[in-house]
């Protein structure tokens, strides 16, 4: 069993014409290893993951106030550092195997939103695999990868008082290059998101590329 609490902080978050930086929403992940297998050649693993997140991100009220008849609903959100104003669920599992040099997963996974002031925000699927090659690590010491991902996230529409609301939900498609660097404390990781196949529902704007960062500290 692991557990993960993650604060992130968007430094420039672009949405339209607006730009804005604050603090994202509080999430925590929990991950349990249920099935591990090795050999000579490769391990294998499997996990179930669950991950509540809470509303305490600042950069819905900085867009309200900066906007105030715009409200970014459903999917349109596109990888806002925060969530929609209400409490929300991921529920997930992966599956890993492991060689010497190369490493490859599978990790689908759904996102359930709590109900809020008659807006329903739609449930959102994710499914995701990718392989990695190992480019040079020291055992023990460190490993420093290269990784290639494919991302999906399918949302589905947005409802107001039981009835749907227009320009929400959609699919998006990413193809992701990244590189990762590891010890036994810290881990790094650098990628870009590129989408090759997008689908929004009625008249939503499109994206172009999508940027991120990850760096992770353990406390033994």
């Amino acid at each position: 069993m692991s557990l993960l609490v993650t604060l992130p902080y968007a430094f420039r978050y672009n949405n339209g014409t607006i730009t804005r930086s604050g603090i994202g929403d509080l999430a925590i992940d929990l991950e349990y290893a249920f099935y591990n297998f090795e050999n000579s050649k490769y391990s294998d693993q499997a996990t179930i993951i669950f991950s509540p997140t809470f509303p305490i991100s600042n950069l819905d009220a900085i867009s309200k106030k900066n906007n105030p008849r715009q409200r970014v609903s459903g999917f349109s959100r596109k990888n806002s550092p925060a969530s929609f104003s209400v409490n929300s669920y991921f529920i997930g599992a992966t599956y890993s195997r492991m060689f010497i040099d190369w490493y490859g997963f599978l990790a689908p996974g759904a996102l359930l939103i709590e109900k809020h002031d008659l807006i329903q925000e739609g449930k959102q699927y994710y499914y995701n695999l990718g392989i990695g090659r190992d480019i040079k690590s020291k055992e023990k010491k460190y490993i420093f990868a290269g990784l290639l991902e494919l991302n999906g996230q399918y949302s589905a529409k947005t409802t107001l008082a039981s009835n749907t609301v227009p320009n929400t939900g959609g699919n998006i498609i990413y193809v992701t290059p990244s590189l990762w660097f590891s010890t036994p404390k810290v881990v790094v990781q650098v990628g870009i998101s590129l989408p090759i196949n997008q689908y929004w529902y009625g008249n939503q704007s499109h994206i172009s590329y999508y940027t991120a960062s990850i760096i992770t500290w353990t406390i033994h």
